[in-house]
């Protein structure tokens, strides 16, 4: 599938905000390195879809152990 991402695929997304980053996960897999450090502000949740695809949108979930930086 395009992008590692198909029918069935976790998405996850991390931001810490005790350690400043954002890291996402694809099926509980951290996917390359942390993707954002240093960040400070006001942070606003968005999906973004470009296909006749269905989501499904999981809070509070637990966070992973062994993140890289």
């Amino acid at each position: 599938a395009e992008g590692g991402i198909s029918k069935g695929t976790t998405v996850g997304i991390l931001l810490d905000l005790t350690q400043h980053t954002l890291t996402f996960f694809i099926n509980k897999e951290q996917h390359g390195p942390t993707a954002f450090q240093s960040l400070d502000g006001v942070f606003m949740p968005a999906v973004s879809l470009n296909r006749n695809v269905q989501v499904t949108i999981l809070t509070g979930l637990e966070v992973p152990k062994n993140i890289k930086p």
